[in-house]
């Protein structure tokens, strides 16, 4: 199969096998993302003043996140681009909040925290995803259809 560092995630590309194996596993990133969707929306509609229709978008996005995560994992790679896309613009997003909260909290402890554990998933994920995209492109260069 392939060599693995960085604890496991980081899939070295250099065959088909591990090729697919790291685009298969990148579809992690985005099952990891649409559950944090869920978690936001069920946030954002259990406020004092919820916001139905930002929950509802919330939640959609969540089912469109895991419907790609199940995909890439049954071997439809090429999804991986647009997750690679989400998954950039979803961890700039959730590092700013967190950033912003973190710098107008009374509690910067919390929410210091917070901001950590955020960056240190989001590293884990992006293992993943980089290591999918190496993949997805081996692929692509040794022509390998991709489906969706």
């Amino acid at each position: 199969m392939s060599d693995t560092k960085l604890f496991g995630i980081w899939i070295i590309v250099r065959d088909h096998a591990s090729a697919k194996e790291a685009v298969r596993m990148s579809g992690l990133p985005a099952l990891v993302m649409g559950g944090n969707a869920f978690v936001m929306a069920a946030i954002v509609a259990a406020q004092a003043v919820p916001n139905l229709p930002l929950a509802a978008a919330m939640a959609a996005v969540g089912v469109g996140l895991i419907g790609l995560a199940f995909r890439i994992r049954a071997g439809h790679g090429a999804w991986l681009p647009l997750v690679f896309f989400l998954f950039l613009l979803f961890a700039g997003a959730t590092t700013y909040v967190s950033a912003a909260q973190w710098m107008v909290s009374p509690q910067p402890v919390v929410f210091g925290l917070k901001l950590v554990s955020s960056v240190v998933i989001q590293l884990f994920c992006i293992a993943l995803v980089g290591a999918g995209m190496i993949g997805w492109a081996w692929l692509r260069a040794k022509k390998i259809p991709l489906t969706f």
